[in-house]
């Protein structure tokens, strides 16, 4: 079956190739390096990214982005291509829970905020704001200025612009009308002086 050709997931999580204390060793690793490069930025007056600034960011949390924004995608897709891969799902859902609490523990120790707690002021925020525009919406049907009465007006205004601009361009035909006459009697008048003058 597919699990012959599965290195990652064939024998149970106690016998994953990937094993906890050799993740941790080469994940302290590679945010060494990150930490390292921050630092040396930091000492050129630039403005390190925030992964790599220890000032700024835990060791769990640059884990848990990680696996939010690449490591879950791709093995999501791999599970979907391999459905036998399915216990890699759980694992990493289990290895974030995990990385929540040391993270935690992490940004106490830092004096930052920790991502549990970011994520619950952007719920609240969230809600409130769902809450502000919902009395925003009961507010506007108490007043009867709903949507649909915003529509009206606006298609009276546009209708009463309209009838303007017809009744404007009424009265220049009437007043190009009345030049005309005008214009008319005044050369038949002409004409019949001409005419009385000749004969004379």
């Amino acid at each position: 079956g597919d699990h012959r050709d599965l290195h990652l997931c064939d024998r149970r999580q106690r016998q994953m190739c990937i094993r906890d204390r050799y993740a941790r060793k080469w994940g302290d690793v590679l945010l060494d390096e990150f930490f390292a490069q921050g630092d040396h930025e930091h000492a050129a007056g630039l403005e390190p990214a925030a992964f790599m600034d220890r000032g700024k960011t835990t060791r769990a949390k640059v884990s848990i982005n990680f696996i939010d924004y690449v490591a879950g995608a791709l093995f999501t897709e791999f599970v979907n291509m391999l459905p036998a891969a399915a216990p890699l799902l759980q694992y990493m859902a289990a290895n974030r829970r995990h990385l929540l609490r040391v993270e935690q523990r992490e940004a106490a120790e830092l004096g930052v905020k920790a991502m549990a707690e970011i994520e619950a002021e952007k719920e609240a925020a969230a809600a409130d704001a769902a809450v502000l525009a919902a009395e925003a919406h009961a507010d506007r049907r108490l007043t009867g200025s709903t949507d649909e009465a915003d529509e009206a007006d606006e298609a009276s205004a546009s209708a009463s612009a309209s009838g303007s601009r017809r009744r404007v361009r009424k009265k220049r035909r009437g007043g190009k009308k009345k030049a005309s006459s005008r214009s008319g009697s005044a050369s038949a008048s002409t004409s019949k002086g001409g005419g009385g003058g000749g004969g004379g």
